[in-house]
């Protein structure tokens, strides 16, 4: 069975299901934390920022207006 596309996922995230936005989370955890991790230096502020990012892009999900998820999520995460 084929993953389901970020943007049906996102589109199922804006409807309120919170399965859908576990399932991005999932998905992009790791590069996420990545990202963080080379902005902080520090496992410990980068997995406080990756959750800070994930909980920022569930609050602002409503104003996703499509395009890419992975880049939305870690411009969320960069700032």
């Amino acid at each position: 069975m084929d993953a389901e596309p970020d943007e049906r996922l996102a589109a199922r995230s804006r409807d309120g299901d919170l399965a859908a936005f576990n399932a991005l989370v999932e998905r992009y955890e790791r590069a996420v934390f990545n990202l963080c991790y080379r902005i902080l230096g520090h496992q410990q502020a980068a997995e406080d920022a990756a959750q800070e990012a994930f909980l920022s892009a569930y609050r602002a999900i409503h104003g996703f207006a499509g395009g890419n998820v992975r880049s939305w999520l870690l411009r969320i995460a960069a700032n």
